[in-house]
């Protein structure tokens, strides 16, 4: 099971306030040790990016040393649509996790998501960074319509990496649970 997992971190000027850029430092950090602190990530390739008017990929030194982040420009939108188009063009399915304070507009939020509606192989979760994150934006940009807050980052990295990648199908009423045989077990709960 090889699975590629994006995580792009906002360095935009927002991110100098309050220490987030040093905040998520951190936990670019935590994610690039997971392969070493837990056999289960073995597998899993995670790349990491940096995002504010453009994108570029962040070099994870020997040993999982994210270097130290620095903050300017905003945080473009577009020039996250037109990354994440390119990536999926090459991409059977693509995990991404965007560690963000929120800070865009409710048009270059509505103009990003008309964009990712046309990808049905792209799975992207938010991580709110900051006590200020606008959690509705973030949310507005999630696949699933959540956020995680920061310190939750090792739910959000299972929550992406662990989710099948054609979601679950959920029954259409109460009668469909009752129609449907229950699963045989090999083993016997009933000793």
């Amino acid at each position: 099971m090889n699975k590629d997992l994006y995580i792009i971190a906002d360095v935009s000027g927002s991110m100098n306030e309050m220490g987030k850029v040093y905040i998520q430092t951190g936990l670019l950090r935590y994610a690039a040790s997971l392969r070493v602190l837990d056999p289960k990530y073995v597998d899993i390739s995670i790349r990491f990016f940096q995002w504010s008017d453009s994108i570029s990929e962040i070099v994870v030194e020997d040993g999982g040393v994210v270097p130290l982040l620095t903050s300017k420009g905003r945080s473009d939108l577009t020039s996250l649509s037109t990354f994440l188009s390119e990536a999926l063009n090459s991409s059977r399915f693509l995990r991404v996790l965007l560690l963000s304070d929120g800070f865009f507009s409710s048009l270059d939020c509505a103009g990003f998501l008309k964009e990712m509606n046309l990808f049905s192989n792209l799975m992207l979760r938010t991580v709110a960074v900051g006590a200020d994150a606008d959690h509705v934006r973030l949310k507005s940009i999630s696949s699933n319509k959540e956020v995680f807050l920061a310190e939750d980052i090792s739910t959000a990295i299972d929550s992406i990496i662990w989710t099948s990648e054609h979601g679950v199908s959920y029954p259409e009423s109460i009668h469909q649970i009752r129609r449907t045989p229950p699963v045989k077990s090999e083993e016997d709960w009933d000793v």
